[in-house]
């Protein structure tokens, strides 16, 4: 690589690749031939999810106004393309979004300007839309589907990523909850209830927790929308599991049946 006009011993002054072995420039999760200053510390990282890795605040992506291209390691304007003449006007990537200062030169990337985020895909009106009511972009494949206002402003259940801006793809099950597609094909075999591996996953911690006696004994029943009703005393599934300030809950529910 050409060599560039900035010391390599400065943090973070130098190349990362994506492909060591091949030299494939760009990081574990993007594929490119920049990096970008955060503009929270000044520092270079390749993009959002390695500065939140090293970091212990929050890289604000559209906030950067300067990258470091990684052919010449001159630090300039970020945009599209290297302003380095002996770069000969490289391409950054392939796709790159003025609006979210987003690069990526493997994948297929639009910018939606109604979640005003740039997703996977090839685009509002090819394989995806924009629902004004869900508030998120959904494939065309459920065009026809029951709205949730703001029902990607969750975290997914499996592994709590906000879904709103995750990077994987999401799907929605017949019962109405979204999670990641990676994490349904992990950890559900079939349209069940996410709820049903949520209880269990607490009963550890509930298990080996000391609950104040004045809350001991505190319950409510929660059935999900889809779950058939089950009445107190027809041998139910009694699982308990926390509320957020505390409280034991016993949950009576069945799986969600597929519809």
């Amino acid at each position: 690589m050409a060599g560039g006009n900035v010391s390599e011993n400065e943090t973070g002054l130098s190349p990362s690749f994506r492909d060591p072995k091949k030299q494939v420039l760009g990081c574990e999760h993007y594929k490119r031939n920049c990096k970008l200053r955060a503009a929270c510390c000044g520092k270079l990282y390749t993009c959002r999810f390695c500065h939140d890795k090293a970091s212990d605040h929050s890289m604000d992506r559209k906030a950067t106004a300067e990258m470091m291209c990684m052919h010449c390691m001159k630090i300039q304007p970020v945009g599209p393309i290297c302003s380095n003449p002996s770069c000969g006007e490289l391409l950054m990537a392939k796709y790159y979004c003025s609006i979210c200062k987003f690069f990526d030169d493997e994948r297929t990337v639009y910018h939606c300007p109604f979640c005003n985020l740039c997703r996977r895909g090839k685009g509002l009106g090819i394989d995806y839309f924009h629902c004004m009511t869900c508030k998120c972009c959904l494939s065309m494949k459920l065009v026809d589907h029951e709205c949730q206002e703001n029902c990607l402003e969750t975290s997914c259940p499996i592994c709590s990523e906000l879904l709103f801006t995750s990077t994987a793809s999401v799907r929605m099950l017949s019962c109405g909850h979204l999670l990641h597609s990676a994490c349904f094909h992990e950890y559900v075999h079939g349209a069940r209830c996410l709820n049903f591996f949520l209880f269990h996953s607490v009963r550890h911690t509930l298990a080996i927790t000391t609950l104040a006696q004045v809350v001991a004994n505190l319950w409510e029943i929660i059935i999900c929308r889809t779950s058939k009703i089950i009445e107190k005393g027809i041998n139910p599934s009694v699982i308990p599991v926390y509320n957020a300030v505390g409280m034991t809950r016993k949950m009576m529910k069945e799986s969600c049946r597929k519809q």
